[in-house]
């Protein structure tokens, strides 16, 4: 996300549930995580030369979420 101008200490970062919101001066932006396969709680980012970068990672497969395969029935 580009934010030229702004410094990062005027930046808000947050992370609702499926979402992610950048709050800087005069701008606001709201992302939708799917929430299925990604993990908030290990997001992380940085922020360099007037460009936002946040990263969040997949999150790995639960047990009860492997791949399944469908059965004709006869």
């Amino acid at each position: 996300m580009e934010l030229p101008g702004v410094e990062k200490e005027d930046i808000q970062l947050n992370v609702i549930e499926d979402i992610v919101e950048v709050k800087a001066k005069d701008f606001f932006k709201r992302v939708n995580l799917p929430t299925q396969t990604t993990d908030p709680e290990k997001a992380t980012s940085k922020y360099r030369n007037g460009v936002l970068e946040i990263n969040v990672p997949k999150r790995p497969k639960q047990k009860d979420e492997r791949p399944g395969k469908k059965i004709k029935i006869e």
